[in-house]
């Protein structure tokens, strides 16, 4: 970890500097303040005080800031290892709360990592349960594991940029949509935008929006974003199925991040995940294709209680592709270029989210919609 990495990661490093004596605002940015505090630390504790936090500052940080007095905070261990109770649950103190309390800080809270789980782990537990959609008890068991390893980023809501001020509503939701997959895909303008695409970014460990894999059933895990797919029903040409080792998106789960983004709308809330479950999701509203406007969806299968893809509406635009539809494993060399009406999308296993022109899909869609 280095100076300019802003994510969850340097939260919990700010919250191991402070419990050796720093004073840090806990802000999971790596700027001037950290470097020092990094710099100070790892002279006190004989290390090459390069700012630089590798292995050897990571074992040190975690020596001396448990409960009892120059105690070592546990090691980490690995919430889903037969080393973890099958729930974690309030007074436990080793590495599985170690692990837990990092997790949490890499989701938003601000939890000194010490190993003990008391009243502030639970009360980041609770929180995080109820932004992911499960029951808040404060007990991490099997659901809420797997939601803390899903790569979902706990938003609570619409994410606002720009001076935007509230979550988009009725017809400004497509543009803010589409407002907001160029925001996040394509080269930031200025330093501001460049943290601020980081906290939405940065807590799945991408920088952009292209640096997302196409993962089967990726984005449906209990709150919409980036998260591991899953290999029931892939009959995709890559084999084995990836989906399960791979965080990313498919094309439902890009949509339902990308609304939930600019709206605060889950259009898979409560039923069928997948392109099916969003079609007739009481916020679409079918419209004609000359009716289509930037951050619409198009809809794309064998009849509309039979969808196979779906892919946001961007409206006129200059593409370069590096996806070759023939052969997922082989990209266009040189990229494919083009101009004319076009969709974000994440499109097959091998890809990865960029734009694509419409006519590059060899089937005709079977359905326009405008989300309110």
């Amino acid at each position: 970890m280095r100076q300019g990495e802003i994510d969850g990661c340097v939260i919990t490093l700010q919250s191991l500097l402070n419990a050796h004596g720093q004073s840090l605002a806990v802000d999971g940015d790596f700027g001037a303040a950290t470097l020092a505090a990094v710099t100070s630390f790892q002279t006190s504790a004989g290390l090459s005080a390069d700012g630089t936090v590798g292995p050897s500052t990571k074992t040190a940080l975690y020596t001396g800031v448990g409960g009892s007095g120059t105690a070592a905070a546990p090691a980490p261990i690995n919430l889903t290892s037969s080393l973890c109770p099958t729930n974690i649950v309030q007074g436990e103190k080793d590495g599985c709360v170690t692990e837990l309390q990092s997790l949490l800080n890499h989701r938003g809270a601000q939890l000194t990592v010490d190993g003990d789980f008391g009243a502030a782990t639970l009360s980041a537990v609770t929180s995080f349960q109820t932004n992911a959609g499960l029951s808040a008890d404060g007990i991490v068991g099997p659901a809420t594991k797997t939601a803390l390893y899903g790569g979902t980023v706990v938003t609570g809501g619409c994410v606002l940029i720009d001076g935007e001020t509230g979550c988009a509503t009725g017809d400004a939701i497509a543009p803010r949509v589409a407002e907001y997959a160029h925001w996040l895909f394509d080269s930031p303008a200025s330093a501001a935008q460049t943290a601020d695409r980081a906290k939405v970014l940065g807590p799945y460990g991408f920088g952009s929006l292209h640096d997302i894999p196409y993962s089967w059933a990726g984005g449906h895990s209990g709150a919409p974003g980036p998260s591991k797919g899953s290999c029931w029903g892939y009959t995709g040409a890559i084999q084995p199925c990836p989906a399960d080792v791979t965080v990313g998106l498919d094309c439902s789960g890009l949509v339902r991040w990308m609304y939930m983004l600019a709206a605060g709308v889950d259009l898979s809330s409560g039923g069928d995940s997948s392109t099916n479950g969003e079609i007739v999701n009481s916020h679409l509203h079918a419209v004609s294709r000359s009716q289509l406007r930037p951050g619409d969806l198009i809809f794309w299968g064998s009849s509309l209680s039979d969808t196979q893809h779906v892919a946001i509406y961007l409206g006129d635009q200059n593409v370069v592709s590096a996806d070759n539809p023939s052969d997922p494993l082989h990209p266009y060399s040189p990229p494919r270029t083009g101009t004319g009406p076009a969709v974000m999308e994440a499109w097959f296993t091998g890809s990865h989210v960029e734009p694509h022109l419409l006519s590059w899909h060899s089937s005709t869609p079977i359905g326009y919609y405008h989300v309110t």
